[in-house]
């Protein structure tokens, strides 16, 4: 079972006080990730990247995205 994937909301130090929603804790080769952040986009409908293991989705996306990765069998904290 790989450990849970962590959750949170940041605008500090973001240019206009845009907010992303950060996932951390993503096991895999980077083209894994990079699937699953081009789903995860189409899905919610909104832009983001992928900085090493960690995803960034535009705006507070958080509730839409627990529910999201939990239909992909993973286990979401904070």
């Amino acid at each position: 079972m790989p450990p849970p994937l962590k959750l949170r909301y940041e605008r500090k130090g973001r240019s206009g006080g845009s907010g992303v929603t950060v996932v951390e804790g993503f096991q895999g080769d980077p083209r894994t990730l990079d699937k699953t952040l081009s789903e995860l986009k189409k899905s919610l409908g909104t832009g983001g990247t992928r900085k090493g293991r960690i995803l960034e989705l535009q705006g507070d996306v958080r509730e839409r995205l627990r529910v999201e990765l939990g239909r992909r069998g993973h286990t979401v904290r904070g």
